[in-house]
């Protein structure tokens, strides 16, 4: 049967956290983007790496999440390229999300929850690929001490 009335799409966001210290415990500045063209190039840029580009800073994408019929995009970048003053967000203490992690739309995740899941996938990559962070870690000891002492909790894994 042909849809006369398709759903509209949904509309992508990048979200872009860029990681550093705030008065002794780790905060982040939080730049929110439309998606232009290659999601890691659009979170590159958005964060100012594009501007930078420094050989000790790690761009991951931690998730995705369905919001208000949007997709929203997340990346962390340790550390902040950018040493400009901005609101910051402070992550939440305790895991976050939805109750059911295997459902990116089940829940409202706050951008605190959202960082703290972040930096909970920067200390997994970190356990599993530190190949990837050796520079960062090496340029920037106390703010991986910290990374490294967060959970590892992933989401996104369907139970059958």
């Amino acid at each position: 049967m042909l849809d006369l009335h398709p759903p509209s799409p949904a509309r992508i966001s990048v979200e872009t956290f860029g990681l550093r210290f705030a008065e002794g415990s780790l905060a982040a500045r939080r730049v929110l983007s439309c998606l232009r063209g290659d999601p890691d190039d659009d979170a590159a840029r958005a964060i100012g790496l594009a501007e930078t580009a420094p050989s000790d800073a790690v761009l991951h994408s931690t998730s995705w999440r369905w919001e208000r019929g949007d997709i929203v995009l997340t990346y962390v970048c340790c550390p902040d390229p950018l040493a400009v003053e901005a609101a910051l967000v402070q992550p939440e203490d305790g895991h976050p999300g939805p109750s059911d992690p295997t459902l990116p739309g089940a829940g409202r995740a706050t951008p605190a929850q959202v960082l703290h899941h972040g930096i909970d996938h920067l200390a997994w990559l970190a356990d599993h690929h530190d190949e990837l962070v050796v520079a960062s870690r090496v340029a920037h000891p106390e703010l991986w001490d910290r990374i490294t002492r967060a959970g590892r909790h992933r989401a996104g894994q369907l139970r059958r």
